[in-house]
């Protein structure tokens, strides 16, 4: 045997001559799609964009409190519990009777933000 015919064999009983094919590669028989529909329960594939949609529970109906806290408070889902707290303590500064002269409408507006926020903690779990 040559060198060449002595690495092929070599080669070939590595893998008990048996055919191989790249990780992943095609050839029409839809060899290697199994491996893009792979199941991932745990999230280990997924890239940030795809956390961040599944951060939180859905958006809810506009008719139940959630979905009208999410209103009130301006926010579209997804949900972290930082962007609420961040947007709180945004509309808190903005609407604080202090800030607006003592003014009752801000009031009313600050319990409405505060309801609102207590409303999503919850539904955040």
């Amino acid at each position: 045997m040559s060198d060449a015919e002595v690495e092929e064999d070599l080669r070939r009983s590595t893998t008990w001559e048996r055919p191989t094919w790249r990780f992943g590669a095609t050839d029409g028989n839809k060899r290697g799609q199994a491996f893009r529909r792979v199941r991932d329960p745990f999230g280990v594939f997924e890239d940030e964009e795809e956390d961040e949609r599944r951060a939180g529970p859905a958006r809810p109906s506009s008719q139940s409190p959630e979905g009208q806290a999410f209103a009130v408070m301006g926010l579209d889902p997804p949900l972290t519990l930082d962007r609420l707290k961040r947007r709180y303590k945004e509309l808190v500064k903005k609407h604080h009777p202090d800030a607006n002269g003592g003014d009752r409408g801000a009031e009313e507006r600050l319990k409405s933000i505060n309801e609102a926020y207590t409303t999503l903690r919850r539904f955040l779990g």
